[in-house]
């Protein structure tokens, strides 16, 4: 599902090698001067415990990159560093 610029939601077993089942869903809300984005993720499935308790942290990962492109991608946009 997209419905932009605010809604973004995938469905399916994303890169899984076992039965299992994904919904995430990144939502965008104006913050201020900037943007928030919100992450919500479900799965179900055959899931080992490894990747269970791995989640957040990969997650968090993922996050803080998306968070870093977007502000270099600003900061190139308004002409670097002032």
């Amino acid at each position: 599902v997209i419905k932009a610029p605010t809604l973004l939601e995938l469905n399916g077993p994303m890169p899984m090698s076992f039965p299992a089942l994904n919904h995430v869903q990144y939502r965008l809300t104006p913050e201020g001067n900037g943007t928030r984005l919100a992450l919500i993720h479900r799965a179900m499935g055959l899931l080992p415990q490894d990747l269970k308790h791995g989640m957040p942290q990969g997650w968090e990962h993922g996050m803080k990159r998306i968070k870093e492109i977007a502000e270099l991608k600003t900061k190139n946009r308004n002409g670097g560093a002032r």
